[in-house]
């Protein structure tokens, strides 16, 4: 009886693996639909980096022939001022969501995924939890915050902050 109990647990473990998977598929499926110009922009900047990697041998070619290609990138630059200028305002129209798209993805990853401290467990705290109620409860009493700040030694926006929630949020 334990030998068709175990093949049964078994069969359950087996048919949730197979449902997990197909809800990753169908998440993967949505999240490429509704993210294709952000893939599309990643996908882009990878190119880039590789293709300055694979250019880093030529250096030898522009090294020797560098007077010649800075002359040739004047003069080109001189007769086609215009359409480089216009080039550069077509592609910041175009690429406007790309860009942004790029500058969120970088943003998240260097700010938003890191865990912050935030009040009493930052080692620059300069104000705790009680007085951080206190400030409240002041402040409800109809105290100013300029005598509220000069109460605790702090200055009146941060008084401010507390109030109005912009630090201490997580105090109630």
């Amino acid at each position: 009886m334990s030998v068709d109990l175990e093949a049964q647990v078994q069969a359950i473990a087996d048919a949730m693996r197979a449902r997990d998977k197909q809800i990753i598929a169908e998440q993967d499926r949505a999240y490429r639909a509704e993210n294709q110009e952000l893939i599309a922009s990643s996908k882009k900047i990878f190119h880039l980096r590789n293709r300055v990697r694979i250019s880093d041998h030529k250096a030898n070619y522009y090294q020797k022939n560098r007077d010649i290609i800075i002359l040739n990138v004047k003069e080109y630059r001189r007769n086609n001022a215009e359409l480089i200028e216009a080039q550069k305002i077509t592609y910041r129209a175009e690429n406007k969501k790309a860009i942004a798209a790029t500058k969120k993805i970088w943003h998240e990853a260097n700010y938003i995924s890191k865990p912050r401290p935030n009040g009493g467990t930052s080692n620059a705290a300069k104000l705790g939890a009680d007085v951080v109620r206190s400030i409240r409860l002041l402040s409800s009493t109809g105290q100013s915050q300029r005598s509220i700040a000069s109460r605790f030694g702090i200055t009146q926006p941060t008084v401010s902050k507390v109030l109005s929630g912009e630090t201490w949020a997580h105090v109630v």
